[in-house]
């Protein structure tokens, strides 16, 4: 994913996407074989546990790219060329967005603060990465994602070196660690998705089953709505 933002260096305008590369993926999935075996009502000694594996990592990264959430816990890296203020053409970015939502939960509970979500923030100095201090900045908590900003009366460090990638950026983003932490609509969902998978093997039918695409339509559809985020210009 990525966000288009520009930048200003020594009075030069620079338009380009921030990119997020996944650093460490997610240890787990967002349903288990069990819930889908219960969903399915498989009897005992059923032996798809290969397959229906599949069917839930196809469900989940669909899910994910649908919603624009991360489920299952992942680390991101991510890098800006200055600090603020970015400026484009109709708006004035003040903060630094992370355009992920950042993490909610670990091993069952609320992250106390968001900033606890970013586990690294450091830009170069004569080439060499120092830390921005920790004191002076601040993350916001919200929905979709969020965005580091400065603490009222701190500045953003002057001594940055003017080249590319100067910021480095590493958080953490999901709603959870486990199945319990994800939405009860999103893990409906992905079952259902996974259900329609299961029944309809092969290519899409006439009726829409045997993809992910398809199988995306009806109830799953409807869970998922309010989960998306939308990618609207500032």
């Amino acid at each position: 994913m990525s966000s288009l933002l520009g930048c200003c260096t020594n009075g030069v305008f620079r338009h380009k996407a921030w990119t997020y590369q996944v650093i460490e993926c997610a240890e787990g999935w967002a349903v288990s074989i069990e819930s889908v075996k219960q969903h399915l009502r498989l009897p005992e000694g059923n032996d798809d546990d290969t397959y229906i594996t599949s069917l839930i990592q196809a469900a989940t990264i669909y899910v994910e790219q649908e919603t624009k959430r991360d489920l299952i816990k992942k680390k991101y890296r991510t890098y800006r060329d200055c600090f603020p203020p970015y400026i484009t053409a109709r708006c004035r970015e003040e903060g630094i967005q992370l355009r992920r939502m950042l993490l909610k939960k670990s091993a069952g509970v609320f992250v106390p603060d968001p900033k606890d979500n970013i586990t690294l923030f450091q830009y170069l100095v004569d080439g060499v990465l120092t830390d921005v201090p920790t004191a002076d900045w601040y993350v916001t908590d919200e929905k979709n994602f969020g965005s580091i900003f400065l603490v009222n009366g701190k500045s953003w460090p002057t001594d940055i070196d003017n080249r590319h990638q100067a910021i480095k950026i590493e958080f953490l983003s999901g709603f959870g660690t486990s199945e319990e932490d994800i939405p009860e609509s999103i893990r409906i969902a992905i079952l259902h998705i996974v259900a329609d998978l299961f029944e309809n093997r092969g290519d899409c039918s006439i009726d829409g089953g045997g993809c992910v695409k398809c199988a995306i339509g009806g109830i799953a559809h409807t869970m998922l709505q309010q989960w998306r985020i939308m990618e609207i210009g500032c």
